[in-house]
Parts: structure tokens; sequence; C-alpha cells
């Protein structure tokens, strides 16, 4: 009997390769961007600690940036700096505090990833 040839199926070894090489290159921009969100979320929490404790006690503008700044240190976020906190009115009473930074990470040669964070808060119970 004559068999008909069918089409072949499956991948080739160099469609793995490129496969495999865009998949690494995913996990390194994964390696070198997903702390920098984790240290995002640590400020947001840091932040929201703050803002629960001002619900309980009256702070000053210093108080409160001492406060974060310390919660900062506790976390190990070094890319947070003193400048980065701006404290103004809220609108609706109290203070509102804001974080505005942003990070460079160097990925290949002259290439880097610049991450831009900013988060506000509001607190409550603030002179």
């Amino acid at each position: 009997m004559n068999k008909i040839p069918t089409a072949q199926r499956g991948m080739t070894f160099i469609g793995f390769i490129f496969i495999l090489a865009f998949l690494l290159v995913l996990v390194y921009i994964g390696f070198k961007l997903v702390p920098h969100y984790i240290n995002y979320y640590s400020v947001r929490t840091s932040m929201a600690s703050v803002a629960e404790e001002s619900k309980g006690q009256p702070m000053t503008v210093g108080i409160a940036r001492v406060r974060l700044v310390q919660k900062l240190d506790i976390n190990f976020i070094n890319n947070i700096k003193p400048e980065h906190i701006k404290m103004s009115r809220a609108p609706t009473g109290g203070l509102l505090m804001t974080v505005d930074y942003e990070v460079r990470e160097s990925m290949v040669g002259n290439l880097d990833a610049v991450m831009r964070f900013k988060h506000s808060v509001t607190l409550s119970n603030s002179r």
C-alpha cells in the first residue's frame, strides 16, 4: 500500500532555541524590575501605617515625615530620600503626604529602565 506523506508536526530545534531565548529575556527583565515594584508596595504599606497612626493622635508635618522615614528604614527601602516626601494641605482637611520618586535600573549596556512611582495618603488628624 502507498502511504500518503503527512505534514510534519512539532517544533524544530532552531524554533525551540528562539522561544527559549525570548523566555530567558523576559525572566531577566523580571529579575531586574520586580524588586522595585515590591519596594513600591512596601512604601504604600508604610504610608498607610502612618495614616492609620494619625487617626489616633495629632501629627505635625515633622512627626509624620520622621515616622515615614523610620518605617522605610525598617523595611530597608533605600531609594526614597527625604526630598521625595511632599506634605501639603488636603482639600478635605488634614495633611496630604505624597511620595514621588523614580528608579533607574541598568538593563544592558547603555539601555536603562526608568520606573516612576507616586502615591498619596491623607493624614486625618494632623496640624
